[in-house]
């Protein structure tokens, strides 16, 4: 089973933001800390605080994967973070969405 393939899954469902961060944060804090180690700095930065924006870090991440691509056990590890942030980044947009379409019906009743 690939890493992080059910917390993937579990972000595709997630109701809230605290939702997506708990999921994503739980996911993360399953790595093995001499793995984190060998991140690139900026990756382990974003990838260790839990209060990063999530959108932005799925960027970094995004970014290093794209540079280390293909090496030994770090590409792969970038790889699937990668992903994994970019799925709580696409989910966290699909919840602020729906709030604001439920948001704008009242805001034209003023």
């Amino acid at each position: 089973m690939p890493r992080f393939k059910t917390s993937r899954e579990l972000l595709l469902t997630a109701h809230s933001e605290d939702e997506v961060a708990r999921t994503l944060f739980d996911a993360v804090g399953q790595v093995d800390p001499d793995e984190l180690k060998r991140l690139p700095p900026e990756c382990r930065e974003v990838v260790v605080k839990r209060h990063t924006d999530i959108h932005d870090a799925a960027v970094t991440l995004l970014q290093s994967d794209l540079r280390h691509r293909g090496e030994d056990a770090l590409g792969e590890l970038l790889r699937q973070l990668a992903e994994l942030y970019a799925a709580a980044s696409v989910r966290l947009g699909q919840i602020e969405h729906r709030r604001q379409r439920l948001e704008e019906p009242a805001l034209g009743r003023g």
